[in-house]
């Protein structure tokens, strides 16, 4: 099977469109108030389902990649694997809880920010700092 890897790469550029289309209409639909309701405005729901579909597809082709690299199976146990899925839940869980959830599933949905943690150079930088600092500490106070 072809790696699909190189396809991957060049969807990069409409992820990070998707991902803020998707955050975008998260907060006019909050702000304006449009989903008191709980059914929410239906032109909102296809844009949401929409972009859950394509990180749904793009999460799949990243599983079947993984498959086919030297590391198997690495990606779903990656930082960026369960960021990828957490931000995928939500709109899929919400598709088969009831009504009385649809505030929290919704609310839940701010995950996709998280997704811009693959596409961000200087996150990832952040983020290894971070754990950098957390092992050199470890090292010096060892823990009791």
């Amino acid at each position: 099977m072809p790696k699909v890897n190189s396809k991957l790469k060049a969807t990069d550029p409409w992820l990070k469109r998707l991902i803020i289309a998707g955050t975008a209409t998260y907060f006019v639909e909050v702000t304006a108030g449009i989903s008191e309701d709980n059914s929410g405005h239906l032109v909102f729901w296809w844009i949401q389902s929409f972009i859950a579909v394509c990180f749904t597809v793009e999460y799949i082709l990243r599983w079947v990649d993984d498959a086919h690299d030297q590391y198997r199976w690495h990606y779903p146990h990656s930082t960026l694997g369960i960021i990828d899925l957490i931000s995928i839940l939500p709109f899929w869980i919400g598709c088969f809880l009831p009504l009385d959830w649809f505030q929290i599933i919704r609310t839940l949905k701010v995950f996709w920010l998280l997704k811009f943690f693959r596409y961000s150079r200087s996150l990832q930088l952040v983020a290894l700092e971070f754990r950098k600092e957390r092992e050199r500490q470890l090292i010096r106070w060892p823990e009791k």
